[in-house]
């Protein structure tokens, strides 16, 4: 079977959805429903409990806005709060910017992200998901909602007890500096959104967390999965204990395989273009067994669609899948060729919102940073969400970086507009001027000039492009398809 992806994969919500997308609030009653405080009122009168003025529905809030804005620290945070951006979430007799106006300390801020749950977090990530998923409309494919699987590291410091929990590698060099957890995310394929997020050292495999969370859930948050679900992976997934996770749970999967195993469940048969084989899928001695995953065959079908384009050799995509089989192949391919929107969404939550590399102290505290993080991504997706609706544009043709910075300036622009419509500078003035370095008692400790060195992937680029091109690559012979 031979196929030609399409030129553009749109995945726009329904039409129906539209209506309930335009009268959306701005200023900060986007955050209560994009983050899912409208569903969360059992925790947040719970919440109220604490007789402080930096709330958990204010701190997470707080930590959201020092993520749109990019690496903010803690002042920053403070100064965006004085304008009263977070008001709406307090009580009419103890407002938020009015305390902090008496206050230049950042100790209540810092004491109060390091009292936030975990699980509460979750809580609320659940909620803030299912809320943007009806505020999409829902998106399915042949009645079935994608979820996508992926993962990646991200980088930390080896501050405290965060070797202890996330070791760094070693070989016959030592041991590196930086310490790295493996984070896979959940992600719904047609808006971007991540449902889910599971977090390990960087000896706890992706497909060891994709079973924990097929089989477990999301570890304590409400249940964000609809009744019929469609999980699919690249080839690093395409082993039996994912799809066996998933037929254990009654969903169906979609998974990339290498050549070696799909060569495997082939047995005598060639895998030639516009193969479709139902076959069984046993485990074989090298497979693992997972805790709670039943040892037992999966019943699917090993297809081979050959994709073509024009300049590149065409590539064969060796998928197992467990739908029906009158769903015919260039659905298939058309369907995983969309995949690749994840990938970019994974840069954007590490690159755009600053969590390629954490600045926590503690593994509690990267826990947090990482599900807060989530939170502002999810609340840059919804609004992207709406406009799409708004204006029936495809979210993934939709700029991230300028959605992120047209989000942050009218929440800011919300707020002063609440508090008059224009910044005080002579209060300005008086808070730098007020913002004098602190003397230190001790003498400070002589540093090296040196930096720690990251190694590179790649050589440094000499020269133009085009000329490194051209060394590489014949003028006559075709560009090799990614895989």
């Amino acid at each position: 079977m031979t196929t030609r992806p399409p030129p553009s994969s749109k995945c726009k919500p329904k039409a129906s959805s539209k209506a309930s997308l335009v009268p959306l609030p701005g200023g900060v009653a986007i955050f209560k429903r994009l983050c899912g405080m409208d569903s969360l009122a059992v925790l947040l009168a719970s919440a109220r409990s604490y007789d402080r003025c930096w709330t958990p529905p204010i701190t997470l809030m707080a930590m959201i806005l020092g993520h749109l804005i990019g690496g903010g620290t803690l002042e920053t945070v403070l100064a965006l709060a004085r304008t009263g951006l977070l008001d709406s979430l307090c009580s009419s007799t103890k407002m938020l910017s009015t305390l902090l106006e008496s206050t230049d300390s950042t100790s209540g801020y810092s004491q109060a992200r390091a009292r936030l749950g975990i699980t509460w977090l979750r809580h609320c990530l659940g909620a803030q998901a299912k809320e943007l998923q009806n505020l999409a409309g829902g998106w399915q494919w042949h009645g079935m909602a994608v979820r996508v699987l992926d993962g990646t590291m991200i980088t930390m410091r080896p501050h405290g007890r965060i070797p202890e929990r996330y070791p760094p590698h070693s070989n016959q060099h030592g041991t590196c500096y930086w310490c790295q957890t493996r984070v896979l995310a959940c992600m719904c394929l047609g808006t971007g959104v991540i449902l889910n997020l599971v977090t390990g050292n960087a000896m706890d495999s992706e497909q060891a967390q994709t079973v924990r969370l097929l089989l477990f859930g999301d570890l304590g948050g409400p249940s964000t999965l609809p009744a019929t679900v469609l999980w699919m992976g690249d080839a690093n997934f395409g082993v039996w204990r994912v799809v066996a996770a998933a037929s254990q749970t009654h969903q169906h999967s979609l998974m990339r395989l290498t050549l070696r195993r799909a060569g495997k469940l082939a047995g005598t048969t060639p895998l030639v273009p516009g193969l479709d084989l139902a076959v069984t899928w046993s485990p074989s001695r090298y497979d693992q067994i997972d805790t709670g995953l039943v040892k037992a065959p999966v019943t699917g079908r090993l297809v081979v669609i050959r994709l073509e384009r024009r300049g590149y050799r065409p590539v064969d995509l060796l998928l197992f899948t467990t739908v029906a089989a009158s769903i015919k192949l260039p659905e298939l391919a058309a369907l995983y060729l969309k995949r690749w929107n994840i990938e970019l969404s994974l840069r954007h939550f590490k690159t755009q919102m600053g969590l390629g590399e954490l600045s926590a102290k503690s593994p509690a505290m990267a826990k947090r940073e990482l599900l807060t993080g989530v939170h502002a991504y999810n609340l840059v997706r919804g609004v992207m969400l709406l406009a799409a609706s708004v204006h029936l544009e495809s979210p993934a043709e939709l700029s991230f970086a300028k959605a992120r910075a047209e989000l942050t300036y009218v929440l800011i622009a919300s707020a002063l507009a609440l508090r008059g419509g224009t910044a005080s500078w002579d209060t300005m003035l008086h808070r730098i001027a007020t913002g004098k370095l602190k003397q230190r008692r001790t003498p400070r400790p002589s540093e090296p000039r040196l930096k720690r060195h990251r190694g590179e992937t790649f050589p440094p680029l000499k020269g133009t492009r085009a000329n490194a091109r051209s060394t590489i690559l014949p003028p006559d012979e075709p560009a090799l398809a990614k895989s």
